[in-house]
């Protein structure tokens, strides 16, 4: 991301003519394809499952729902960031935000990783 920031641009030029999927299974396939998505249900997703199961099936579906909704909230703001935000940022100044972001992220990503090795030697 750091990388790459200065190539990055809010002008999203559609191609026209083009098949594409419904946005429905493009979103869905896209998510499966994402390892992040396997892993987060796999570690802390799992530990949420576990944790409403105190509460039977009604707790699972309540988690379930939250988590969806919660989601869906999520990514519609950031949809209308995106959508309206154009208006308000230059592409300057957004490919500054995706170097912070990146930079943040290799940040603690080096922090846990050497919090992690480091809790094992203690």
């Amino acid at each position: 991301m750091v990388r790459d920031a200065r190539k990055v641009s809010l002008v999203i030029e559609g191609r026209k003519g083009t098949a594409s999927l419904h946005p429905v299974w493009a979103g869905i396939l896209s998510s499966l394809s994402n390892p992040y998505w396997t892993v987060w249900w796999a570690t802390v997703g799992l530990s949420y499952i576990a944790f409403s199961m105190k509460y039977g099936m009604t707790g699972v579906s309540f988690f379930y729902t939250g988590h969806i909704l919660a989601d869906l909230v999520w990514f519609a703001f950031i949809s209308l960031l995106i959508h309206f935000g154009k208006r308000w940022i230059s592409d300057r100044a957004f490919q500054t935000v995706i170097a912070v972001c990146g930079a943040l992220l290799l940040f603690f990503g080096v922090y846990f990783g050497y919090s992690g090795i480091n809790h094992f030697r203690n």
